[in-house]
């Protein structure tokens, strides 16, 4: 067994990692185990290629293993994701709910101010996920944004062999803002879309 243990201040945070190597023949098998700790997701997604849309502080747990057993190829293994004071860039949902409710409040007659967007984000205070690794399908049923206005669920699987994502997400207004500096959106409190 070769055994690498590594430590590293990692973008604002700090990481912890394990990664062995067991080849017993005919079987072996890569597991890494990975601690990362308030760790700035922005800057560490841009610089790695993979997104420039998520920003905030992440904690994270992974423990996935690669199986080679001569012919046959496995995978398994848990991530778990928390991000706080976070945003994903590119979407503003709070703008979509104050455009809905300027529509209801313009359709009564009201007079609706139109205000407009310096950057398309949606700011949250807390995400929450758990990712579930086997053989090349990665299930999430606990996805959880919370922002003050809404919350976001999700719930599906990812297929990295075809390709190809079943997965559902669900906004529910769970409050109408007033006493942040926002509008009201009594009418949509409890919708969910």
């Amino acid at each position: 067994a070769v055994i690498i243990k590594s430590k590293a201040d990692l973008y604002d945070g700090n990481m912890d990692a394990i990664i062995t190597f067991i080849d017993e023949g005919a079987v072996s098998t890569l597991r890494m185990e990975n601690t990362l700790r308030n760790v700035s997701a922005g800057p560490l997604l841009r610089d790695t290629q993979m997104t420039e849309k998520i920003a905030g502080k992440v904690t994270a747990t992974t423990d996935i293993s690669f199986t080679d057993n001569g012919s046959q190829q496995a995978n398994a293994g848990t991530i778990l994701v928390s991000v706080v004071d976070g945003a994903l860039k590119g979407i503003d949902i709070k703008k979509i709910l104050d455009d809905v409710q300027n529509n209801i409040d313009s359709f009564r007659g009201k007079k609706v101010e139109q205000k407009t967007a310096v950057e398309s984000k949606t700011s949250f205070a807390q995400m929450h996920a758990t990712l579930i690794l086997k053989d090349n399908v990665v299930t999430n049923n606990d996805l959880q944004i919370k922002a003050p206005a809404f919350r976001i669920g999700g719930k599906g699987k990812v297929n990295l062999s075809s390709q190809t994502i079943d997965y559902a997400t669900s906004v529910i207004i769970v409050n109408t803002n007033e006493g942040q500096g926002g509008k009201n959106r009594a009418d949509l409190k409890g919708l969910t879309i």
